[in-house]
């Protein structure tokens, strides 16, 4: 029945024909019967109906998490075999997983149907650690996505629990469409990875500042507290992009999400972070405060009650805070006594 609808000429149906397949992928059945109809989902790769994209987007990461469970556990996965003249140049045999990663590379981009990108991005979040290729279009189609659906995916609904999922959406009116699992992504991804692909956004960019969108990210990113053997990492991605955040720190816009970034790292639980990006910031704080009181600004700055609010806030934040925002404040009030007073 599945292969009857994928082949279907009604896209509801085709769509349905492929939901019989994400289902029986994700369930106790044996998959490897789902996995021999992959060059039929191959070639509805190109099908322009937002719903079938989206089910083939659940399909393979459904099929994904089986085949990697069936290889940990030392069982043969078979390769897909390929009609030639049937495919977009693919090899006679192709292992499952690539052949998967073709399906998702293809409809999986940042131009794609904002629907669709929001169903991929909770369906492949899980897969981000064991598939590192697909990080970089997972960040750049997360930062690109309506603030609204990017922000349910990173904090859901206001007073749920930070490990629940947001629920299922229908993302048309009506009862035309199916739902969709939105799941919390944050509880998935592998943090420092993403928090790294965010830092490379700006050697990327022709503004070497984050916006609106890079700091949501990076503020959901940065984890109350990490391992030992990421400490370095996450001090040496804080160095990276410390002058991003201490200049839109002053933004009248960008203030509170560059604020919440900076305090992430300053009271992470982790004593290596906190102490280490507490010290990197030394530098960028005092400029600050400089660029702040020296009245030369060329730009909009947020006002003086937000700014002893950010360093009032901070320094409750921890011990260390306390000191090393109260030495930086010394420091300026010697290097510039004149605007100190």
């Amino acid at each position: 029945y599945a292969l009857v609808g994928m082949q279907h000429q009604q896209p509801r149906v085709r769509v349905s024909g492929l939901a019989i397949l994400a289902t029986l992928a994700a369930g106790q059945a044996p998959f490897q019967t789902v996995l021999a109809l992959i060059p039929q989902c191959s070639a509805l790769g190109a099908d322009d109906w937002w719903e079938v994209q989206a089910q083939l987007l659940l399909l393979s990461s459904a099929l994904l998490q089986k085949i990697l469970i069936a290889e940990q556990e030392g069982d043969y996965v078979p390769p897909i075999v390929f009609d030639q003249e049937n495919t977009d140049g693919y090899p006679e045999e192709m292992h499952p997983q690539d052949a998967l990663l073709n399906i998702i590379s293809k409809i999986f981009v940042v131009s794609g149907s904002k629907n669709v990108l929001q169903v991929g991005l909770s369906a492949l979040a899980p897969h981000l650690s064991t598939f590192p290729a697909i990080l970089p279009m997972f960040v750049a189609v997360l930062l690109e996505q309506p603030a609204e659906y990017r922000t349910r995916l990173l904090r859901g609904p206001e007073g749920d629990h930070p490990d629940q999922d947001t629920g299922k959406k229908t993302y048309v009116w009506g009862n035309t469409s199916r739902l969709y699992e939105e799941r919390r992504v944050t509880a998935l991804w592998p943090s420092l990875d993403v928090a790294k692909a965010v830092g490379r956004q700006i050697d990327a960019s022709e503004q070497p500042f984050l916006g609106s969108p890079g700091l949501e990210v990076l503020a959901a990113a940065v984890p109350e507290q990490c391992d030992d053997i990421e400490i370095d990492e996450w001090v040496n991605l804080f160095e990276q992009v410390k002058g991003s955040l201490f200049h839109t720190m002053l933004d009248p816009d960008l203030s509170t999400l560059s604020g919440q970034v900076i305090r992430r790292f300053w009271s992470c639980r982790t004593e290596g972070v906190s102490t280490g990006t507490l010290d990197a910031s030394k530098k960028p704080l005092l400029q600050a405060l400089e660029e702040f009181y020296g009245k030369q600004s060329q730009r909009p700055l947020i006002d003086e009650a937000r700014f002893l609010d950010f360093l009032g806030s901070s320094s409750e934040d921890s011990a260390m805070a306390k000191i090393e925002i109260g030495s930086a404040l010394e420091a300026f009030k010697e290097v510039l006594p004149q605007l100190y007073r």
